[in-house]
């Protein structure tokens, strides 16, 4: 019976989890579950996030089964079931295909050392065409418009979302339809990674509504 619960139950059974475990300690409802289970936070409390031990206990099922010495078990076809919301043996696919494609290719370097240089050749009497490079979410548009908080409650640009939450600044461009939310706070310097979670747990919603809407958001 264990093995038949989708992972809707276990995502609503770990919302009820973390619903008094944030009451238990204190912390604000907005706080997310990357701020309460997290491993590189500051809280780093000693429990795991319920879905993912679901979704590793789901894993290691399939590859034992799978990967079984027993002829008869790896040929059975047995399914994984997860519910409809996440299929466990597409994840496993997804990161086998992740996986040949590094061994193929090798690891990227993302920086600019090391990378390719290609030449471009130029015709006799012709001039080497200049490229612009776009750097930054600013170059994304040449029309932007932007509110700030200056001591008076920032009314959020109905045309973008209907809220009551205001942000310190608010830049955005119509055409393309983009929008930047930006908040300031001033925590101590240990809380940081704590001011951010909360921050980003305010506006989660606010920042969903937008890209609903058609908005490219950044917060």
């Amino acid at each position: 019976m264990v093995n038949e619960i989708p992972i809707s139950a276990v995502e609503k059974l770990e919302q009820a989890i973390s619903k008094h475990l944030r009451r238990w300690l204190g912390l604000p409802p907005s706080f997310t579950n990357i701020g309460l289970y997290g491993k590189s936070t500051k809280l780093q409390m000693p429990i795991s996030s319920l879905v993912e031990e679901y979704k590793i206990a789901k894993t290691r099922l399939l590859l034992t089964l799978r990967d079984s010495s027993d002829g008869k078990i790896s040929g059975a076809g047995i399914e994984v079931r997860t519910g409809r919301k996440w299929s466990v043996s597409l994840t496993v696919e997804q990161a086998k295909s992740s996986l040949k494609h590094q061994d193929i290719v090798g690891t990227t370097n993302k920086g600019r050392e090391d990378s390719p240089q290609l030449i471009s050749f130029v015709r006799q009497g012709e001039k080497k065409p200049t490229k612009t490079m776009c750097i930054g979410i600013l170059q994304e548009s040449e029309n932007w418009d932007m509110l700030v908080d200056l001591g008076e409650k920032l009314k959020f640009p109905e045309e973008v979302a209907h809220t009551t939450l205001w942000p310190n600044i608010v830049l955005w461009s119509r055409s393309p339809k983009l929008v930047v939310l930006v908040e300031l706070t001033e925590p101590w310097e240990e809380r940081c990674e704590e001011a951010y979670e909360l921050k980003k747990g305010k506006y989660q919603d606010l920042v969903d509504t937008c890209k609903e809407r058609g908005w490219k958001t950044w917060l």
